[in-house]
């Protein structure tokens, strides 16, 4: 097994016992310094959706996690058809949110998904 291929495997059994992904940030330095999204959470991010997680991108951080709001973002309503995240979400979009106000997005969207 390849290291790519045990990374991919690692991935799936962390997924396994999750029900809830979150995306902070997601880059990397590339053999050149520069900085470039981290290929490691894109595929992560596939898997969870191909799993039906619950995905919860933190735009503000940027990077992938913005890539994969600006992906889910149209898709709310059928990523999240029992619960109103909307707000929650905007939340974390905005890059003057606090730690705990990121914090509580991320639970109040959990609880709305449980029902709470």
């Amino acid at each position: 097994m390849n290291r790519a291929e045990l990374f991919t495997r690692i991935r799936k059994e962390m997924l396994e016992q999750s029900g809830a992904v979150i995306f902070l940030a997601g880059n990397k330095l590339d053999g050149s310094g520069a900085v470039v999204l981290a290929d490691g959470v894109m595929e992560e991010y596939m898997l969870a959706k191909a799993e039906s997680k619950i995905l919860i991108p933190v735009a503000c951080s940027g990077h992938a996690a913005q890539q994969i709001w600006q992906e889910i973002e149209p898709q709310l309503g059928t990523l999240f058809p029992k619960a109103d995240v909307r707000h929650e979400f905007e939340v974390l979009c905005d890059e003057k949110s606090s730690e705990d106000q990121l914090i509580e997005a991320i639970f109040g969207i959990l609880k709305k998904v449980r029902g709470e």
